[in-house]
């Protein structure tokens, strides 16, 4: 960063001094002939002519008037305040009523003594105009600002790219692209800073892929163990009594089995495979996952309003479990209504599971879909599961090419709203078809 600013602190000092290099050669030019024309100005001047226009006049105007007609700069002044600012040789001849003329630090001066008045004019070379008046000055001052843009642009737009190729790169490993790196254009701060993003993606990616194969080998690891562990359960010969112990082992190992199962789809969809797709209706997929809910909890009402929609091209078993486990959470956690609504969106196709349960405070609404975390008390205390269940529905339905996000719901719980994108030209299609349906409706009510 201190390299950057010496190099902008350089380039600035040393426009700002070629600018002020070409003040200073316009300057001598302007002023020696702006002088030497208001002298041979005063050269033609008769002091008597000078003294005649004040004669009878008003000085102060008179004086104007001179002054614009010479372009000389003419004043009146008392005698005394001149006498004292002219040499010995100057005062005599004015003291006789006689003109002179006065060189001084500032230039030439000419002393007219006013006949009759205890007055002199005073005739000078008004002041140079500024070497940047008129068109000059608007040409300096183009110069300079497009130099200095220029030299600036210069300086700053290899730092610009270097920036841009860490935002693309940071962009693409949002997107899912962990191999994506940043090319590293320059050996400033801003290439260091794109070496160190790199070393940093570098970094997670290893972590990633560590936790990835971690995932995937305990899981498959413990599969086998697992089922030599439930068949020596399950041969055991025990006695009278026991019975009640062994159930809560095999629970136990269900469990075990259970938790087995979700990490190792947790660890697939963690991987980069392709999806497999097909056309399905989702309006159809989500009713009978309604129905097999119903089936679930008998003290609860599971209700559904499924308007129809069109098809789309998804991995069914991906979006199947994602849905199915929204409604099955709906109704695990409901005090006794569920209900699931399909809708179709402007782009989008949208399902919605209510429930009047617990709900979800706001502040664990992005934490409940983390892995292992199963949100507030309320809502988890004696309902089971080991906290993958929405982690992997949001997983699945991120890689379909939706999401699935939380909500207060109309009925006092929790609304959980999984949303999949319809193609642009699928989605077009679908708005005309309804906007046809509506047109006709009203033209067969009489109404259009």
């Amino acid at each position: 960063m201190r390299r950057l600013f010496l190099r902008l602190y350089a380039v600035v000092g040393v426009v700002l001094l070629a600018s002020v290099a070409v003040v200073a050669l316009l300057l001598p030019k302007e002023r020696t002939v702006t002088i030497d024309r208001q002298i041979q100005g005063m050269a033609g001047i008769a002091p008597s002519e000078v003294a005649a226009r004040f004669a009878g006049a008003d000085r102060q105007a008179a004086a104007g008037e001179l002054t614009e007609q010479l372009g000389l700069t003419v004043s009146v002044l008392p005698e005394e305040a001149v006498i004292g600012a002219v040499g010995a040789f100057a005062r005599r001849n004015l003291g006789e009523g006689k003109s002179v003329v006065q060189l001084h630090d500032a230039g030439p001066a000419i002393y007219v003594p006013l006949s009759g008045q205890s007055f002199v004019a005073v005739l000078r070379p008004g002041p140079p105009p500024p070497p940047w008046r008129g068109p000059r000055g608007v040409v300096l001052a183009v110069v300079v600002l497009f130099s200095l843009g220029g030299a600036v642009f210069l300086l700053i737009r290899p730092v610009e790219r270097q920036l841009e190729a860490v935002s693309t790169a940071a962009q693409r490993i949002r997107l899912g692209e962990l191999d994506a790196r940043a090319a590293v254009l320059r050996d400033d701060a801003s290439g260091q800073l794109a070496t160190s993003f790199n070393e940093m993606a570098e970094r997670v990616q290893t972590i990633l892929d560590t936790r990835k194969t971690l995932l995937h080998g305990v899981s498959h690891e413990l599969r086998t163990p697992l089922a030599r562990l439930r068949f020596a359960v399950e041969l055991l010969t025990v006695g009278e009594g026991q019975e009640k112990r062994v159930d809560e082992i095999l629970g136990d190992v269900t469990e075990l089995e259970e938790l087995v199962s979700e990490l190792m789809r947790y660890s697939q969809l963690e991987g980069d495979g392709e999806l497999t797709t097909e056309s399905v209706k989702l309006d159809d997929l989500v009713g009978a996952l309604v129905e097999e809910a119903r089936r679930l909890r008998a003290d609860v009402v599971v209700e559904a309003d499924l308007s129809a929609v069109p098809p789309v091209d998804i991995d069914l078993r991906l979006v199947q479990r994602a849905i199915n486990n929204l409604i099955n959470n709906a109704v695990r956690y409901a005090e006794g209504r569920v209900h699931v609504r399909c809708e179709l969106l402007p782009g989008a196709i949208a399902v919605h599971v209510d429930d009047d349960g617990p709900g979800v405070p706001e502040a664990d609404r992005n934490r409940i879909f983390e892995p292992f975390v199963r949100g507030d008390a309320a809502r988890t205390r004696d309902k089971g599961g080991i906290g993958l269940g929405l982690a992997l529905a949001r997983k699945g339905a991120r890689a379909s090419g939706g999401d699935i996000t939380v909500q207060d719901s109309p009925l006092g719980g929790a609304r959980f709203s999984f949303e999949l994108e319809l193609p642009e030209q699928e989605s077009m299609t679908t708005l005309q078809k309804l906007t046809g349906r509506l047109a006709g409706k009203r033209k067969l009510d009489g109404t259009g």
